[in-house]
C-alpha cells in the first residue's frame, strides 16, 4: 500500500512537472522532497494545533523546537511511512510535552540522557559534545520544555533491535 503523503507528494510533483517541463527537477528528486515538506508541515501543524487547544502552546512550541533541531542532529529511531510518522511524532510530542518534571527528576535523568546521547547516537563527536554541554546548562537552569525535548530526542536512539 502506498503511504498518503508520498502519493500526494508524487501526484503534485507531476503536476509540477507537467506544469514547466523545461524549468523543474526531475521527479525522482522532487517527490521526496514533496514527501518531507508534508511530513513536517502536517507535523508541526498538528502538534501546535493540539497544543493550542489544550492551552498549552507556548511549551509545546519551545519542546518541539529543542526536539526537531536535536532529531536533526543527533539522528534516532525512523518509522518507515511518512504518515505513520506524523500520527506517532505528533501523538509522542504532545504526550510527552505535558509530563510534570521536578527539579530533582530533570537533575536526575539528564545524566541519564546524555549517556543514552553519547552512547546510542550516530552523530559526530563534535556534535554529541554540543549538545551533552547543551543538555548539562539546561540541567542548571531547569527548563521543562528544553529537558523534555531533549529527554524526548534520546527515547529516540533506543531501537526496537537493540
Amino acid at each position: 500500500m502506498t503511504d498518503p503523503i508520498d502519493y500526494a507528494a508524487a501526484q503534485i510533483a507531476g503536476w509540477i512537472k507537467r506544469a514547466n517541463p523545461e524549468e523543474t527537477d526531475e521527479l525522482e528528486r522532487m517527490s521526496p522532497t514533496l514527501s518531507l515538506l508534508f511530513n513536517n508541515l502536517l507535523t508541526t501543524g498538528l502538534i501546535l494545533l493540539i497544543a493550542y487547544l489544550a492551552d498549552n502552546l507556548l511549551s509545546t512550541a519551545v519542546m518541539l523546537a529543542v526536539f526537531a533541531l536535536c532529531r536533526i542532529m543527533l539522528k534516532g529511531f525512523h518509522l518507515k511511512s511518512m504518515t505513520l510518522c506524523v500520527i506517532v511524532t505528533s501523538c509522542f510530542v504532545c504526550l510527552v510535552s505535558i509530563i510534570p518534571v521536578t527539579p530533582l527528576g530533570m537533575t536526575v535523568l539528564t545524566p541519564i540522557c546524555i549517556l543514552l546521547l553519547f552512547f546510542r547516537s550516530s552523530a559526530s563527536i563534535p556534535v554529541k559534545i554540543l549538545f551533552g554541554m547543551l543538555m548539562t546548562v539546561n540541567m542548571i537552569l531547569l527548563y521543562p520544555p528544553v529537558f523534555l525535548g531533549f529527554a524526548a530526542q534520546t527515547l529516540t536512539l533506543i531501537s526496537r533491535r537493540g
